[in-house]
């Protein structure tokens, strides 16, 4: 998904050559063929700015003072939904005869239907924009999508027709293809209708997302780097413990060894009992790490159980426990039990 960014009163355009404009650049960018579908918007989803509305629903205060409700939004085309790949759940979606007739009329996610008319029907409904404006007509509920983050949850949202002569336009533009590499080819066939034109911003909508992952990516790359270290830490520590734990039993293996035992057995004997407590400590580790991923859960954009990670770190330290029994227990193995019981 691209967008283009394109403020007509900062190139030079007034309203009726700006909806000039902007009607011919929907038309050259709907004929490219690597296009399916294109729509225009005051605001982007996932954009940094917010376009609030207050709101007043009657039977529905925000507080005790009466004051409006603080709903953000977006003034729409009949081409947005379409664009974005979003499903009208009830009734309609924003029609090109909203637009030319300034018809007020308002499309809500399902999120803010859920909020503000649980189970009751929500086509036909009013709203207001102002104490003193005529009300706005819900003709339609359309199905949540992420509007500010990609990790939000549903959030009301509210949808109202685009004036027909915007002084900002947002081309949304669905493609076939990748969108970053047709970005270019967007802007030149704007730029054709006038070669001075100047957009504000291009890109993709992953793009925008990106901006606010960042964040969310950096500190998880943090997290990540103190957990790889606090891993060879634990590795190391954990080969310690247990050779020294082996080193100690050099009594019992020269006497097994003096009875008859195998290399082979005694080496596995040896490792059955260190790995049991890998084992049960592995457990008890994994509880522990769930519910700290849990809390992690909530400010990063991750389920709170990822089981490769989970998987990998679990096999790194049993890995290391193994060889840390297992070593020790070879070069025990391998000495002469008189020696190590007349050392004893």
């Amino acid at each position: 998904m691209a967008y283009l960014g394109l403020p007509l009163e900062m190139n030079g355009y007034d309203r009726g050559e700006g909806r000039v404009l902007v009607e011919a650049g929907l038309g050259r960018l709907e004929g490219l063929p690597e296009v399916r579908a294109v729509g225009l918007a005051s605001r982007l989803p996932q954009s940094l700015n917010n376009n609030g509305f207050g709101i007043l629903i009657a039977g529905h205060p925000q507080n005790a003072e009466d004051r409006p409700i603080i709903v953000d939004g977006a003034s729409i085309d009949e081409g947005y939904f379409d664009a974005l790949g979003l499903r009208v759940l009830e009734g309609r979606g924003i029609e090109l005869a909203d637009r030319d007739e300034g018809r007020r009329v308002a499309v809500i996610t399902q999120a803010m239907a859920q909020m503000y008319w649980p189970g009751q029907a929500v086509v036909g409904r009013q709203l207001s924009l102002s104490r003193d404006g005529d009300p706005y007509l819900i003709v339609g509920v359309v199905e949540d999508y992420k509007v500010d983050t990609p990790g939000e949850a549903p959030m009301p949202y509210l949808h109202i027709p685009l004036q027909r002569d915007p002084m900002f336009a947002n081309y949304l533009v669905a493609m076939t293809t990748p969108a970053s590499r047709l970005v270019p080819t967007l802007e030149r066939e704007l730029r054709a209708l006038d070669p001075d034109l100047v957009f504000l911003d291009t890109g993709t909508l992953r793009d925008m997302a990106e901006i606010h992952i960042f964040p969310i990516r950096a500190a998880a790359w943090l997290i990540g780097g103190f957990g790889v270290l606090a891993l060879m830490l634990a590795a190391i520590g954990l080969y310690g413990v247990i050779a020294f734990s082996v080193s100690r039993r050099l009594r019992e293996i020269g006497i097994r060894k003096a009875l008859g035992a195998e290399t082979t057995a005694v080496i596995g004997m040896v490792l059955r009992r260190g790995m049991l407590l890998v084992g049960i400590g592995g457990v008890v580790g994994a509880a522990m790490a769930a519910v700290g991923a849990r809390a992690l859960s909530s400010v990063l954009f991750v389920g709170a159980f990822d089981p490769v990670s989970f998987g990998l770190a679990f096999g790194v330290l049993a890995g290391v426990a193994a060889v840390a029994n297992v070593v020790p227990a070879r070069r025990a193995a391998g000495v002469d039990p008189m020696v190590v019981l007349r050392g004893e």
